[in-house]
């Protein structure tokens, strides 16, 4: 079992929910598994931060150097 998530409803258009979801730990594949169940799949996912890193649009794929501060941020 993980720690709680905090979920947050952004959008509603027709039959689609567009959804802020943060995590203090995760396991695999968690929030399209815990989507799955009531009938709702997931279409998309986008990590927008690691800790208090934000990856400011980093393209899906690709990867950066972490800075010095947000190894420490990340370490803490």
């Amino acid at each position: 079992m993980t720690m709680p998530a905090r979920i947050e409803v952004l959008d509603r258009v027709n039959q689609k929910t567009l959804l802020k979801v943060i995590l203090k730990e995760s396991l695999n594949r968690q929030i399209r598994k815990i989507a799955t169940l009531p009938g709702h799949p997931v279409q998309d996912l986008q990590r927008i931060s690691i800790s208090n890193t934000n990856l400011n649009g980093l393209q899906e794929g690709k990867w950066r150097k972490p800075k010095t501060k947000e190894w420490i941020s990340i370490i803490n």
